[in-house]
């Protein structure tokens, strides 16, 4: 009997490595590239989807403006629906979110695509945010 192997989608705000980001890589690194296909979606290149890409990852540049930020609605759906079509295409079964900042575009995605996803946070946030 054949595996199939999982797709996950990575949604993170930071291209540069800070500690949540080397966790993500460690993450991502640890996978068995015969068990998993790893895809990010960055908002910009840099450090980590250079990294990424090294570890047999797919990459995609999207913009994704902070949810609580966005003035224009229309901003943020257009978004969503970027995001789905990229889970879609790459045929996602698990979206992992890296940010709280970006959890409402995971959240969004994962109910109008029905692919179940997961986050962390690894900031100190002040009560003040939420």
């Amino acid at each position: 009997m054949m595996n199939k192997r999982i797709n996950i989608l990575y949604l993170c705000a930071t291209t540069e490595i800070g500690g949540a980001e080397r966790i993500l890589l460690d993450i991502v690194q640890g996978l068995e590239k015969n068990l998993y296909s790893l895809t990010l979606v960055a908002q910009n290149d840099g450090e980590l989807p250079g990294e990424f890409k090294r570890s047999q990852g797919k990459v995609y540049f999207l913009k994704m403006p902070a949810w609580r930020k966005t003035r224009n609605f229309l901003v943020r759906y257009w978004t969503v629906y970027r995001i789905s079509r990229i889970a879609k295409k790459e045929k996602i079964d698990l979206i992992h979110c890296n940010s709280y900042r970006l959890n409402p575009y995971a959240l969004w995605v994962s109910r109008i695509t029905k692919i179940p996803f997961v986050t962390h946070v690894h900031d100190f946030l002040e009560k003040s945010v939420f």
